[in-house]
């Protein structure tokens, strides 16, 4: 059991590195995430992108905001963005607008969705540190895509990712922020993380293993639904609670280690096998402290 519990660690120190995460901030940032700004304006733009029935993964990334990710119901993908620019004069935040778009490219049957200066199509945030140093931007990406994508990856430095009824095999990471997982079928190797936030894992199918790993933060998990199995999950914290939410699903305890301030259990529910650990923490089962 020592040796079970020893390879969850290092898995959650090996996505922390693997993402580029710890205790320093993030660098990349689009703007100055600190500073009061006098001024702000927003704007909604939406934009399609033309793909086929070879793209079958999907790439997106921001800096500041939150990502929403769910089936389409067209062969086509699309993107809603909810643009909020924040800067010490109203002229610039309008200007700043105005040069917010996004870019698509497919390769490999890759998916690769970024965030690019309408006029030069030069990086947003390199635009952004090379012409208004002194401000901010925030987007809300509400994206849809065609049921053809089975392999997603997204990552956020400061705001929230949402994962909405898909399937398939799914990496996503909040340096600063939450990530919620709702109604998916994990059917391929699967990771998250974050190194402050939380973790939402609700009404989901698991065929396949996945990976929670969070520095300081909380995970709620729901145990798997009818028709999952043959899967290994693996939730830790280094710091934070888990709490388990059976959902009236039969369950059982197979596992138990308390040692200082650490919780590691172990549970077996629907043919798959959940390995919970918290290095500084608690875990918790239907909010009863175990």
């Amino acid at each position: 059991m020592l040796r079970k519990y020893a390879a969850l660690l290092f898995s959650a120190a090996f996505v922390i590195s693997a993402y580029g995460c710890g205790k320093k901030g993030s660098s990349n940032i689009t703007g100055n995430i600190t500073k009061e700004f006098s001024d702000s304006s927003s704007a909604e733009k939406s934009f399609s992108f033309d793909t086929d029935s070879i793209v079958s993964s999907l790439d997106i990334s921001e800096d500041i905001g939150n990502i929403t990710i769910s089936y389409s119901d067209s062969d086509k993908a699309g993107i809603s963005l909810n643009c909020r620019s924040f800067a010490d004069d109203k002229e610039d935040c309008q200007e700043i607008l105005e040069h917010i778009s996004t870019e698509a490219d497919v390769n490999g049957g890759k998916l690769v969705v970024s965030f690019v200066d309408s006029d030069s199509g030069e990086d947003l945030s390199q635009w952004l540190s090379e012409n208004m140093p002194d401000s901010r931007i925030e987007l809300d990406a509400l994206l849809n895509v065609p049921t053809s994508i089975t392999d997603f990856t997204a990552k956020v430095n400061v705001g929230n990712i949402s994962l909405k009824g898909l399937k398939g095999a799914f990496n996503a990471y909040a340096d600063v922020g939450n990530i919620t997982c709702s109604d998916l079928e994990i059917s391929g190797s699967s990771a998250l993380g974050c190194n402050t936030g939380n973790v939402e894992l609700n009404k989901n199918i698991y065929t396949s293993d996945i990976s929670v790993n969070i520095y300081t933060g909380s995970t709620t998990f729901m145990l798997p639904e009818k028709g999952s199995g043959n899967a290994e999950i693996q939730l830790s914290s280094k710091t934070g609670r888990i709490h388990i939410i059976t959902d009236e699903k039969d369950h059982s305890v197979t596992d138990e280690k308390k040692e200082d301030n650490s919780h590691a259990l172990s549970i077996s529910a629907q043919n798959c096998s959940i390995e919970a650990l918290v290095e500084t923490g608690k875990i918790t089962i239907d909010q009863e402290e175990q």
